[in-house]
């Protein structure tokens, strides 16, 4: 309900929306680096961020391979998302079904 409000707000201000995307995140601390679960209509990502020189270490503590991250931005993998699915009925926005 509040989504559909500020949508209208954004839009009577003269914005218009070129690109939406949702997600439901979760957030932890680990070694003092900060450890993020991304839920998203396409799966799930985990983000480790911190200085570059923990990131590596960090991400093989957690049992993640560096070597196997997922780089871009939602919106581009969504892009290449739909473009690997193209036999489903995807949204042009990467947002959950209503």
């Amino acid at each position: 309900v509040y989504k559909r409000q500020l949508l209208e707000v954004f839009e009577h201000l003269g914005f218009s929306a070129v690109a939406r995307y949702e997600k439901d995140r979760e957030m932890w601390v680990f070694g003092g680096v900060e450890v993020v679960l991304d839920h998203t209509p396409m799966g799930d990502f985990v983000e480790v961020e911190g200085s570059p020189e923990s990131l590596e270490s960090t991400a093989i503590s957690l049992g993640l391979d560096p070597d196997k991250a997922v780089r871009g931005s939602y919106l581009s993998l969504w892009s290449e998302y739909r473009t690997s699915h193209h036999g489903k009925d995807l949204p042009d926005d990467m947002v959950f079904p209503e």
